[in-house]
């Protein structure tokens, strides 16, 4: 003990006694102000924490296509793990058929290279093709995934201009 009879400070604490911070609640901002997130942006930041923006695709996204040998493959145009909203697009596709007038696209998902063992999101048909011989017209695919996760795909002729749309209904972000 220290002369007056007091124990000194360091030996209260080291006894495990110890005075809690209290804390107070946050007050809430003005109109205008700037906050900060955890990470340091501004929350006024268009690119500021947001749960969307931290999304990224459960699984790859592609379509069915047929391979220079005549065998049907996967196409991958999204890879899984990209972050969300995102799009991408190919303009490396062709008809297989002499005066093909329809074009049918499969939409699937997954990162396996025969198609049969992806599950398939959706297929929609692109009509009104100019029926040329095969492999002379080219077509865009497009895929956009927006921030909720939906995907929408289009496909356009690029001769003619002709398009389709397809939208899926089911979240593919995580």
């Amino acid at each position: 003990m220290s002369p007056g009879g007091q124990r000194p400070h360091h030996r209260r604490q080291r006894a495990g006694i110890r005075q809690q911070r209290r804390r107070h609640p946050r007050p809430s901002p003005a109109p205008g102000s700037q906050w900060w997130d955890p990470r340091g942006r501004r929350r006024d930041d268009p690119g500021a924490s947001d749960h969307r923006h931290d999304r990224n695709l459960a699984t790859s996204l592609g379509i069915e296509a047929v391979g220079e040998d005549g065998r049907h493959q996967t196409e991958r145009l999204l890879a899984a793990g990209r972050p969300v909203p995102t799009t991408d697009e190919r303009t490396d596709f062709t008809t297989i058929e002499d005066g093909q007038s329809e074009l049918e696209i499969r939409i699937l998902a997954g990162s396996a290279d025969r198609p049969a063992d992806n599950d398939r999101l959706a297929t929609f048909t692109l009509h009104d093709v100019a029926e040329y011989p095969a492999g002379e017209p080219t077509f865009r695919v497009r895929f956009t995934v927006d921030e909720t996760g939906r995907l929408v795909a289009e496909v356009i002729e690029l001769e003619t201009g002709a398009q389709a749309t397809e939208t899926t209904t089911a979240p593919l972000a995580n």
